[in-house]
């Protein structure tokens, strides 16, 4: 799939496509996504009520923690929280923010990606069908509720700002992505790095962008004891518990699994490599050969983030990070949105009726995956009862059921979590305790990791710590939600039905041990 879009000629920063069209195509994604959101809302996964807890709390308390009483710095996504926390304090309803801010995320997306197709003198429906094959894609809304959707669309418009040059607006942006996810800095620096346009003004980005992410982090490093949150110390220690390679062999494992769902879930971002390959060839040609084409410029930062997201992947790969399926979506995103516009620039190539068949055959291909994608959401269920891909032991209904039924029992006494925190939390409002609500736990697990970990590490754990009181112990319990595969008697117990390698079984209310 070629680069050779129109050359960068200094044309206006602003779009050349219509105002009216502009509304159009983002108003109709946001109908869209209006539309998916009302189809999986009640299939929300158990960690995305980590982050429907801390909105509510926030908005309803100025608290920052996952359950009353108890601060914490367990949300990986700080941006993700404080979008939710000010949508839920203007509209008073938890889910009804949530599905706003899934719908203005991927409006922005389109947004984002319809200006970038226009700089690039690309046929608008380049940028919808990108928009598109992001929106359906059934694993990604196997994870709404978490952080892909905002982040989905702060990549688009962080592509715009690229490709129209705009440095404050990169910087502004980028600061808005890492806060979002700290991750996802690899995707910012393989773009500020390798274009040029943006490392002339570097200044002005570094400027902007910690102008965006510094009052975060400093309020964070002292006020909540970490500038980094907890989760990437408790995510570390998980990896040490998988088999080597199990991420990176995750998509595979997917597929044995859900094979439709994993199909139609990476299978965007496969073609996305393939183009990425071929832009790199057509690159090397350029840069190398006798090749006469020399629009790469145009097109770089759509490329680059393309690399930027296979490198997200590889990064994970070699942390051996957990195994949780919204892991893969940074790079699903970055590899579609370039699929989607390299089927664009192939079709800007030329308009001669000759070479029509070029770009019309992959073109309909990825259109009919993106239409056997909406097939796949329609017949999940509707409304979908638990994602496309469940993870967890129990379905929403089954763990918002623990919670509800919890909730007059245990009062005001600590209880411990049965390993999943996040539903049972968010409907039972009670102190529900682990390692992700319970600080003096995650004090622990740094003890054991500063004792495990060689000087650099320890010395970044200790700059990041440096303000969380080190002498907090683990919260002691009344209770605990113990999960067992038989029904037990004489306590209350709740029914949970997890995947085949999980099982059913029962979640019974015990007194502590």
């Amino acid at each position: 799939m070629s680069t050779a879009v129109a050359a960068d000629t200094g044309t206006p920063k602003g779009s050349g496509i219509r105002t009216g069209v502009v509304v159009a195509v983002v108003s109709a994604v946001g109908v869209a996504a209006a539309c998916v959101f009302l189809l999986v809302r009640n299939s929300i996964v158990d960690d995305a009520y980590i982050t429907l807890s801390y909105a509510k709390n926030l908005a309803f308390h100025l608290h920052w923690g996952l359950t009353p009483g108890h601060t914490a710095n367990t949300a990986t996504s700080p941006l993700n929280v404080l979008t939710q926390g000010l949508l839920t304090a203007i509209l008073r309803r938890p889910i009804v923010a949530l599905g706003a801010l899934f719908v203005l995320s991927h409006m922005a997306m389109a947004y984002g990606l319809v200006r970038t197709s226009s700089r690039l003198r690309l046929p608008v429906w380049s940028a919808l069908l990108g928009s598109a094959l992001v929106l359906f894609n059934p694993l990604l809304n196997s994870a709404v509720g978490l952080e892909i959707a905002l982040s989905g669309g702060l990549l688009a418009l962080l592509l715009m700002a690229a490709v129209e040059a705009r440095p404050v607006w990169f910087g502004i942006l980028a600061g808005l992505v890492v806060l979002t996810r700290i991750d996802l800095a690899i995707v910012v620096l393989v773009l500020f790095l390798g274009f040029p346009r943006l490392r002339l003004a570097w200044w002005r980005i570094v400027v902007s962008a910690l102008a965006v992410a510094l009052p975060w982090w400093i309020c964070s490093w002292i006020l909540l004891g970490s500038a980094v949150p907890d989760t990437l110390l408790i995510k570390a220690t998980l990896s040490a518990q998988q088999p080597q390679l199990a991420f990176a062999e995750g998509p595979l494992n997917m597929y044995r699994g859900f094979p439709a769902m994993a199909a139609l879930s990476f299978l965007p971002a496969m073609l996305g490599f393939v183009a990425l390959l071929v832009c790199l060839a057509r690159w090397v040609r350029n840069r190398f050969g006798s090749g006469e084409n020399r629009a790469w410029p145009g097109f770089a930062p759509v490329v680059l983030l393309g690399i930027g997201g296979v490198l997200h992947y590889a990064m994970y790969s070699l942390l051996n990070a957990p195994l949780f399926h919204w892991y893969y979506s940074w790079t699903i995103i970055s590899l579609t949105y370039l699929l989607a516009l390299s089927l664009g620039a192939l079709a800007a190539k030329t308009q001669q009726p000759v070479r029509f068949r070029a770009w019309a055959v992959p073109g309909v291909v990825v259109a009919l995956v993106a239409a056997a994608q909406v097939g796949y959401d329609v017949q999940h269920g509707i409304p979908w009862q638990q994602g496309a891909y469940n993870g967890n032991a129990g379905t929403p209904a089954e763990y918002a059921a623990v919670g509800i039924g919890i909730k007059p029992l245990v009062g005001n006494h600590p209880v411990r979590s049965p390993g999943e925190v996040g539903t049972i939390a968010y409907f039972c409002e009670c102190e529900l305790l682990d390692e992700l609500s319970d600080r003096g736990i995650a004090v622990s697990i740094l003890r054991r990791q500063e004792q495990t970990r060689g000087p650099i590490v320890r010395a970044l754990l200790d700059l990041n710590f440096h303000f969380l009181d080190k002498n907090l112990e683990p919260t002691p319990v009344d209770y605990e939600i113990a999960y067992r595969k038989t029904r037990p008697e004489n306590v209350p117990n709740w029914p949970v039905t997890g995947p085949a390698w999980i099982g059913n079984g029962y979640d019974a209310l015990v007194p502590a041990r």
